[in-house]
């Protein structure tokens, strides 16, 4: 890689989904001169497939990533379930010292959900596993949920301002995403990886930390719960919390609010 005068801003998507829906957050960012990478993870996108997936795994992706970046500082900005697995690199892996902060948008607070019920949170998951399974594949083999993503292309390639080809590999990978006899064990393991998660519930963070995140907790039970969790966690971490109320867990990639958290780590000194 070429080596950059400022940090480089490494972006790690979440769970199921692959790094295409990133693209447009990166085009912003090299709008500004700001220098960033992002990667599939295995079994999504145009990266291998895999019989295997935890946040161990994904957290020794982010490391093989990082050691053959140039840059002398490094951002880390993980959205979802990536930032859970950055959080992870850091408890797995030595700190890599040129790591200058970590973004962490909308961090799934594995270890306070599985925490405040468990007993409830694992009925949950293994009835709507199963409703998911039958009502989704049968949407899915009667072309059903196609023809929805090609209907969805020219506003979502109007908001995100993908290209046709770019928004085309999105749909592909979300249809992927929601259809569980198509994408990799990590949908399965979707449960698993949430009691994984427990681990981190004394982790600390080795540099500075900042959390994005949208309006959850604005309407609903859901939404009120994980207003709850994201500011627990914050308090936790010591992170500063920034909230942006018009954006939701997917659209907050797309916000400025983000976009400006990033300059501010990139520029700072």
């Amino acid at each position: 890689m070429v080596q950059r005068k400022g940090p480089m801003v490494v972006l790690v998507s979440g769970a199921q989904m692959s790094a295409s829906y990133l693209i447009p957050l990166q085009r912003k960012l090299e709008e500004l001169d700001v220098a960033s990478v992002t990667f599939d993870k295995l079994g999504t996108g145009k990266s291998d497939p895999t019989d295997e997936m935890n946040f161990e795994l994904y957290a020794q992706q982010i490391h093989e990533l990082l050691q053959i970046i140039e840059n002398k500082e490094i951002i880390l900005v993980g959205h979802s379930f990536g930032g859970v697995a950055i959080q992870f690199y850091t408890q797995l892996y030595k700190a890599d010292p040129r790591i200058k902060s970590i973004v962490l948008v909308e961090p799934t607070p594995t270890d306070l959900i599985v925490k405040e019920n468990p007993k409830g949170f694992d009925s949950y998951y293994k009835k709507t596993d199963k409703v998911h399974n039958f009502l989704v594949c049968t949407l899915a083999n009667l072309g059903l949920i196609r023809l929805v993503a090609d209907l969805f292309i020219v506003p979502f390639k109007l908001f995100t301002r993908f290209t046709f080809e770019e928004t085309n590999r999105f749909l592909g990978d979300f249809s992927d995403a929601v259809l569980i006899n198509k994408l990799s064990v990590e949908t399965n393991s979707i449960t698993d990886m949430f009691y994984e998660g427990r681990a981190l519930e004394n982790w600390t963070s080795p540099v500075k930390t900042i959390m994005v995140v949208g309006g959850s907790g604005q309407d609903g039970i859901v939404g009120t719960l994980m207003a709850k969790f994201y500011d627990q966690t914050s308090q936790r971490l010591n992170a500063e919390l920034l909230v942006e109320p018009a954006k939701n867990h997917y659209t907050i990639v797309f916000s400025k609010l983000l976009k400006r958290a990033i300059l501010k780590e990139y520029f700072c000194e």
